[in-house]
Protein backbone atom coordinates (compact mmCIF):
# COMPACT_ATOMS: atom_id res chain seq x y z
CA UNK A 1 0.00 0.00 0.00
CA UNK A 2 1.31 3.71 -0.88
CA UNK A 3 2.39 4.81 2.10
CA UNK A 4 0.17 8.38 1.06
CA UNK A 5 -2.97 6.20 1.76
CA UNK A 6 -2.01 4.35 4.82
CA UNK A 7 -4.02 5.95 7.07
CA UNK A 8 -7.07 7.32 5.46
CA UNK A 9 -9.61 10.20 7.30
CA UNK A 10 -12.97 10.33 5.96
CA UNK A 11 -14.80 13.77 7.08
CA UNK A 12 -18.64 13.46 6.52
CA UNK A 13 -20.81 10.93 7.32
CA UNK A 14 -23.63 11.46 4.72
CA UNK A 15 -24.59 9.44 1.92
CA UNK A 16 -20.97 9.90 0.32
CA UNK A 17 -18.66 9.47 3.22
CA UNK A 18 -20.22 6.46 4.58
CA UNK A 19 -20.09 4.64 1.22
CA UNK A 20 -16.38 5.93 0.26
CA UNK A 21 -15.84 4.56 3.76
CA UNK A 22 -17.27 0.83 3.31
CA UNK A 23 -15.89 0.58 0.10
CA UNK A 24 -12.35 1.95 1.16
CA UNK A 25 -12.12 -1.08 3.54
CA UNK A 26 -13.62 -3.78 0.32
CA UNK A 27 -10.47 -2.18 -1.47
CA UNK A 28 -7.78 -2.77 2.01
CA UNK A 29 -7.67 0.82 2.84
CA UNK A 30 -7.33 1.54 6.63
CA UNK A 31 -9.75 4.41 7.22
CA UNK A 32 -7.97 5.39 10.96
CA UNK A 33 -11.20 7.77 11.80
CA UNK A 34 -14.90 9.10 10.61
CA UNK A 35 -15.30 12.59 12.14
CA UNK A 36 -18.85 14.29 11.54
CA UNK A 37 -20.06 16.87 13.43
CA UNK A 38 -23.84 15.84 13.69
CA UNK A 39 -23.68 13.14 16.81
CA UNK A 40 -26.83 11.43 15.82
CA UNK A 41 -25.58 10.89 11.58
CA UNK A 42 -22.04 9.58 13.12
CA UNK A 43 -23.76 7.50 15.48
CA UNK A 44 -26.06 6.01 12.65
CA UNK A 45 -22.33 5.82 10.87
CA UNK A 46 -21.47 3.32 13.30
CA UNK A 47 -23.44 0.31 12.11
CA UNK A 48 -22.55 0.78 8.42
CA UNK A 49 -19.30 2.00 8.06
CA UNK A 50 -15.72 0.06 9.07
CA UNK A 51 -13.42 2.36 10.77
CA UNK A 52 -10.91 2.47 13.32
CA UNK A 53 -12.27 5.17 15.03
CA UNK A 54 -15.07 7.73 15.03
CA UNK A 55 -15.53 11.56 16.42
CA UNK A 56 -17.75 14.90 15.94
CA UNK A 57 -14.02 16.65 16.73
CA UNK A 58 -11.88 17.72 14.32
CA UNK A 59 -9.57 17.59 16.73
CA UNK A 60 -9.73 14.44 16.88
CA UNK A 61 -8.22 13.19 13.36
CA UNK A 62 -5.40 11.25 14.02
CA UNK A 63 -1.20 12.48 13.89
CA UNK A 64 -1.16 9.21 11.81
CA UNK A 65 -3.32 10.32 8.62
CA UNK A 66 -1.61 10.45 5.78
CA UNK A 67 -4.86 10.78 3.55
CA UNK A 68 -7.83 12.69 4.74
CA UNK A 69 -11.32 12.50 2.10
CA UNK A 70 -13.72 15.67 2.92
CA UNK A 71 -17.06 14.31 1.55
CA UNK A 72 -19.04 17.29 2.89
CA UNK A 73 -21.57 19.77 0.79
CA UNK A 74 -20.64 22.11 -0.87
CA UNK A 75 -20.56 25.37 0.56
CA UNK A 76 -19.28 23.52 3.57
CA UNK A 77 -15.91 23.01 2.30
CA UNK A 78 -14.13 26.30 2.28
CA UNK A 79 -15.34 26.98 5.85
CA UNK A 80 -13.87 23.17 6.99
CA UNK A 81 -10.66 23.95 4.93
CA UNK A 82 -9.98 27.08 7.05
CA UNK A 83 -10.68 25.14 10.37
CA UNK A 84 -8.11 22.45 9.55
CA UNK A 85 -5.98 25.14 8.88
CA UNK A 86 -6.36 27.03 11.80
CA UNK A 87 -5.74 23.99 13.84
CA UNK A 88 -1.71 23.64 15.63
CA UNK A 89 -1.24 20.66 13.78
CA UNK A 90 -0.09 21.22 10.25
CA UNK A 91 -0.86 19.01 7.37
CA UNK A 92 2.13 19.45 4.96
CA UNK A 93 2.38 16.82 2.65
CA UNK A 94 -0.58 15.19 3.55
CA UNK A 95 -3.24 14.23 0.74
CA UNK A 96 -6.67 16.23 1.00
CA UNK A 97 -9.13 15.89 -1.48
CA UNK A 98 -12.95 17.10 -1.21
CA UNK A 99 -15.46 14.73 -3.28
CA UNK A 100 -17.55 17.56 -4.80
CA UNK A 101 -18.45 17.37 -8.58
CA UNK A 102 -18.58 21.30 -8.62
CA UNK A 103 -16.37 23.31 -5.91
CA UNK A 104 -12.56 23.34 -7.42
CA UNK A 105 -9.44 22.66 -5.90
CA UNK A 106 -9.33 26.50 -4.75
CA UNK A 107 -11.45 25.36 -1.83
CA UNK A 108 -8.59 23.77 -0.03
CA UNK A 109 -6.46 26.63 -0.26
CA UNK A 110 -5.76 27.29 2.95
CA UNK A 111 -4.45 23.93 3.14
CA UNK A 112 -2.49 24.27 0.37
CA UNK A 113 -0.99 27.14 1.53
CA UNK A 114 0.95 24.63 4.53
CA UNK A 115 1.72 22.58 1.83
CA UNK A 116 -0.92 19.33 1.66
CA UNK A 117 -1.39 17.99 -1.34
CA UNK A 118 -5.05 19.49 -2.07
CA UNK A 119 -7.79 18.90 -4.94
CA UNK A 120 -10.91 17.24 -6.04
CA UNK A 121 -11.48 14.31 -6.87
CA UNK A 122 -15.29 13.01 -7.48
CA UNK A 123 -16.56 9.68 -7.88
CA UNK A 124 -18.70 9.44 -10.91
CA UNK A 125 -21.74 7.91 -9.46
CA UNK A 126 -24.86 8.86 -7.85
CA UNK A 127 -25.11 8.48 -4.04
CA UNK A 128 -29.09 8.18 -2.62
CA UNK A 129 -28.55 6.04 0.32
CA UNK A 130 -25.12 6.00 3.03
CA UNK A 131 -26.15 2.36 2.94
CA UNK A 132 -25.70 2.07 -0.68
CA UNK A 133 -24.39 -1.53 -2.78
CA UNK A 134 -20.50 -0.71 -2.63
CA UNK A 135 -20.32 -2.79 -5.55
CA UNK A 136 -22.41 0.37 -7.48
CA UNK A 137 -18.20 1.67 -7.03
CA UNK A 138 -16.49 -0.78 -8.85
CA UNK A 139 -14.63 0.74 -11.67
CA UNK A 140 -16.61 3.59 -11.79
CA UNK A 141 -15.30 6.88 -13.74
CA UNK A 142 -13.53 9.52 -11.68
CA UNK A 143 -13.07 13.78 -12.09
CA UNK A 144 -9.78 14.12 -10.63
CA UNK A 145 -8.73 18.21 -10.44
CA UNK A 146 -5.72 19.90 -9.24
CA UNK A 147 -1.87 20.31 -9.66
CA UNK A 148 0.30 18.31 -10.86
CA UNK A 149 1.31 16.74 -7.78
CA UNK A 150 -2.29 16.22 -6.34
CA UNK A 151 -3.16 14.11 -10.00
CA UNK A 152 -0.41 11.73 -9.76
CA UNK A 153 -1.14 10.64 -5.81
CA UNK A 154 -4.89 11.13 -7.13
CA UNK A 155 -4.11 8.45 -10.18
CA UNK A 156 -2.36 5.91 -7.73
CA UNK A 157 -5.68 6.46 -5.19
CA UNK A 158 -7.77 5.60 -8.10
CA UNK A 159 -5.63 2.37 -9.45
CA UNK A 160 -5.81 1.02 -5.67
CA UNK A 161 -9.88 1.72 -6.23
CA UNK A 162 -10.11 0.15 -9.73
CA UNK A 163 -11.84 3.49 -10.46
CA UNK A 164 -11.32 5.44 -13.99
CA UNK A 165 -9.20 8.82 -13.70
CA UNK A 166 -10.57 11.97 -15.83
CA UNK A 167 -8.23 14.93 -15.05
CA UNK A 168 -10.54 18.10 -15.58
CA UNK A 169 -8.93 21.59 -15.57
CA UNK A 170 -10.72 24.06 -13.20
CA UNK A 171 -12.18 26.24 -15.58
CA UNK A 172 -14.51 23.52 -17.00
CA UNK A 173 -15.18 22.65 -13.44
CA UNK A 174 -18.64 23.01 -13.87
CA UNK A 175 -18.81 21.91 -17.42
CA UNK A 176 -17.65 18.51 -16.09
CA UNK A 177 -20.56 18.65 -13.20
CA UNK A 178 -23.30 19.47 -16.06
CA UNK A 179 -22.54 16.05 -17.67
CA UNK A 180 -22.60 14.10 -14.22
CA UNK A 181 -26.48 15.96 -13.67
CA UNK A 182 -27.61 15.34 -17.16
CA UNK A 183 -26.27 11.46 -17.22
CA UNK A 184 -27.35 10.91 -13.43
CA UNK A 185 -30.25 13.45 -12.42
CA UNK A 186 -32.02 14.07 -15.24
CA UNK A 187 -31.74 10.52 -16.17
CA UNK A 188 -34.23 10.47 -12.92
CA UNK A 189 -36.21 13.61 -14.03
CA UNK A 190 -37.38 11.08 -17.17
CA UNK A 191 -37.89 8.08 -15.89
CA UNK A 192 -40.50 9.74 -13.07
CA UNK A 193 -41.57 11.41 -16.41
CA UNK A 194 -42.04 8.66 -18.01
CA UNK A 195 -43.74 6.70 -14.90
CA UNK A 196 -46.49 9.09 -14.82
CA UNK A 197 -47.20 9.42 -18.34
CA UNK A 198 -47.49 5.29 -18.13
CA UNK A 199 -49.79 5.68 -15.35
CA UNK A 200 -52.19 7.43 -16.44
CA UNK A 201 -51.85 5.07 -19.90
CA UNK A 202 -52.88 2.34 -17.23
CA UNK A 203 -53.40 2.64 -13.39
CA UNK A 204 -52.19 5.06 -10.70
CA UNK A 205 -50.50 1.93 -8.71
CA UNK A 206 -48.74 0.38 -11.47
CA UNK A 207 -44.67 1.10 -10.67
CA UNK A 208 -41.34 1.47 -12.85
CA UNK A 209 -40.77 -2.07 -13.62
CA UNK A 210 -42.49 -2.64 -17.23
CA UNK A 211 -40.09 -0.22 -18.90
CA UNK A 212 -36.61 -1.43 -16.54
CA UNK A 213 -35.80 -3.76 -18.92
CA UNK A 214 -35.92 -1.16 -22.51
CA UNK A 215 -34.52 1.01 -19.92
CA UNK A 216 -31.76 -1.24 -19.08
CA UNK A 217 -31.41 -2.03 -22.97
CA UNK A 218 -31.05 0.83 -23.99
CA UNK A 219 -28.36 1.90 -21.47
CA UNK A 220 -26.57 -1.50 -22.36
CA UNK A 221 -26.23 -0.38 -25.86
CA UNK A 222 -25.05 3.41 -24.79
CA UNK A 223 -22.27 1.87 -23.64
CA UNK A 224 -21.32 -0.70 -25.62
CA UNK A 225 -21.63 1.28 -28.49
CA UNK A 226 -22.79 5.12 -28.65
CA UNK A 227 -25.81 7.21 -27.79
CA UNK A 228 -26.82 6.95 -31.24
CA UNK A 229 -26.60 3.50 -31.76
CA UNK A 230 -29.04 2.98 -29.25
CA UNK A 231 -31.23 5.76 -31.18
CA UNK A 232 -34.77 4.60 -32.18
CA UNK A 233 -38.29 6.02 -31.83
CA UNK A 234 -40.21 8.58 -33.85
CA UNK A 235 -37.73 10.75 -34.24
CA UNK A 236 -35.24 8.40 -35.76
CA UNK A 237 -38.02 7.12 -38.09
CA UNK A 238 -38.89 10.84 -38.76
CA UNK A 239 -42.35 10.02 -38.12
CA UNK A 240 -44.48 13.03 -37.35
CA UNK A 241 -47.64 11.50 -37.00
CA UNK A 242 -46.97 9.88 -34.05
CA UNK A 243 -45.13 12.94 -32.87
CA UNK A 244 -48.84 14.67 -33.46
CA UNK A 245 -50.59 12.04 -31.93
CA UNK A 246 -48.50 12.32 -28.91
CA UNK A 247 -48.95 15.94 -28.45
CA UNK A 248 -52.36 15.72 -29.02
CA UNK A 249 -52.72 13.09 -25.99
CA UNK A 250 -50.42 15.26 -23.52
CA UNK A 251 -52.80 18.51 -24.43
CA UNK A 252 -55.63 16.14 -23.41
CA UNK A 253 -53.74 14.80 -20.40
CA UNK A 254 -50.32 16.10 -18.99
CA UNK A 255 -50.30 19.56 -21.30
CA UNK A 256 -47.71 20.67 -18.64
CA UNK A 257 -45.09 17.90 -20.43
CA UNK A 258 -45.56 19.46 -23.53
CA UNK A 259 -42.40 21.98 -23.21
CA UNK A 260 -40.84 18.57 -21.78
CA UNK A 261 -41.45 16.31 -24.93
CA UNK A 262 -40.79 19.47 -27.43
CA UNK A 263 -37.54 19.98 -26.19
CA UNK A 264 -36.65 16.45 -25.66
CA UNK A 265 -38.10 15.83 -29.90
CA UNK A 266 -35.62 19.43 -30.71
CA UNK A 267 -32.60 17.55 -29.13
CA UNK A 268 -33.36 14.32 -30.73
CA UNK A 269 -33.22 15.83 -34.10
CA UNK A 270 -29.44 15.84 -34.15
CA UNK A 271 -29.14 12.11 -33.72
CA UNK A 272 -31.71 11.44 -35.71
CA UNK A 273 -30.66 10.30 -39.96
CA UNK A 274 -33.68 11.42 -41.56
CA UNK A 275 -34.53 13.44 -44.86
CA UNK A 276 -34.75 17.44 -44.66
CA UNK A 277 -38.51 16.94 -45.50
CA UNK A 278 -39.14 14.38 -42.46
CA UNK A 279 -36.97 16.67 -40.30
CA UNK A 280 -39.01 19.61 -41.57
CA UNK A 281 -42.92 18.09 -40.83
CA UNK A 282 -41.66 17.06 -37.26
CA UNK A 283 -40.68 20.80 -36.56
CA UNK A 284 -43.72 21.85 -37.87
CA UNK A 285 -45.83 19.59 -35.82
CA UNK A 286 -44.26 20.97 -33.03
CA UNK A 287 -44.69 24.11 -34.20
CA UNK A 288 -48.73 23.96 -34.24
CA UNK A 289 -48.86 22.69 -30.64
CA UNK A 290 -46.59 25.95 -29.61
CA UNK A 291 -48.77 28.12 -31.04
CA UNK A 292 -52.01 26.11 -29.94
CA UNK A 293 -53.26 24.84 -33.27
Amino acid sequence: MPPAFRDIVVIGAGNVGCTLSRFFYTRGLTVTALIERDSMKLEQARSAVFANGFSTELENIPSSATAIIIAVQDHKILELAERLASMRRQFGHVFIAHTSGLRTADDLAPLAAQGAVTGSLHPIQSFPSPYLDVQRLDAIGCGLEGNMTFIERARDLTAILGWRPLVISKEYKAMYHLACVFAGNFLTTLAADALRILQEATSPGVDVSPLMPMIRSVLKEIEQGSPRSAFTGPVARGDASTIDSHLDQLNKTLPELIPVYSDLVRRSLSLATISESKRTEILTALTRMDKGE
